[in-house]
């Protein structure tokens, strides 16, 4: 048995009878103080939360239909860690909602590199998304599946920041590849492939720097080989020197030292 020591002084304390409700007693000969000790099962009873929280039993089958379970872990639920305040506004974030057993929702955020918050509640709706977005400093371009209230919890907690709904990255992640990895090889500074969503970005804005010529300048294009295009599949291909002139013009990536599969650029679309 564990000895028990005074709380006063510090001394070795000696039983001395038992309180009416029937718990044992101690005092201290040396200062005369008089106690009653209790063990601590809250990490043994927190074990037990956990083990039934990430585990499949139901507590419907526990003891006396799960009353005793819930008495003894009840305190637990109001446990959360609160994330930090981020103060340093990202180029981009990305939020997403995580469904979990119980009837338990987080919402995350993070940058390329980073969980910048998160945020726990029952389902996906504007208020949850407005307490998780109030506690990270505004972006400039937002990356999410358009999950419910987001666009509402966006306009009023981040309304500068630009909304970009990206199916084309779940589907990619959906086949089990990074999303900081992309298909084209597309590189930044120091070799680096650049992550999906820098990627489609690079190729969304060469597409629309295309776009936005005239046909003249298409067709002087098209005669320098400098833009292939495919009937079949609708698409544009960029030779290398196109892709790093535009990568410099409009600031995507850093430097032109770039690696690109097969000296093409495949755009968007």
């Amino acid at each position: 048995m564990n000895q028990v020591n005074c709380p006063v002084c510090g001394m070795k304390c000696v039983k001395s009878g038992k309180t009416k409700a029937g718990s044992q007693r101690w005092l201290c000969k040396n200062c005369k103080t008089s106690l009653t000790h209790k063990i601590n099962n809250e990490s043994k009873e927190l074990q037990i939360f956990l083990d039934w929280l990430f585990g499949k039993e139901s507590q419907s089958t526990m003891s006396g239909e799960g009353r005793s379970f819930r008495r003894k872990t009840a305190k637990f639920w109001d446990i959360w860690a609160m994330p930090p305040k981020i103060a340093e506004s990202r180029d981009v974030v990305f939020l997403d909602g995580i469904y979990l057993g119980r009837k338990a929702c987080v919402l995350i955020c993070c940058d390329e590199k980073h969980v910048l918050g998160w945020y726990l509640c029952r389902y996906e709706h504007a208020g949850a998304w407005i307490a998780l977005m109030k506690r990270i400093a505004e972006p400039r371009m937002v990356v999410s599946d358009g999950g419910t209230g987001f666009a509402k919890a966006l306009k009023k907690a981040w309304p500068k920041a630009k909304h970009q709904r990206c199916r084309e990255l779940h589907e990619w992640v959906a086949k089990g590849r990074s999303p900081y990895d992309n298909g084209d090889y597309i590189c930044g500074a120091g070799g680096y492939p650049l992550d999906f969503i820098s990627a489609l970005r690079a190729e969304k804005e060469l597409q629309d720097w295309f776009d936005s010529l005239s046909e003249a300048e298409k067709e002087a294009k098209r005669q320098g080989r400098s833009y292939q295009y495919a009937t079949e599949t609708d698409e544009i291909y960029f030779d290398i020197s196109t892709f790093q002139i535009l990568m410099q013009k409009t600031m995507t990536c850093p430097s032109n030292n770039m690696r690109i599969n097969k000296n093409n650029a495949k755009s968007a679309g």
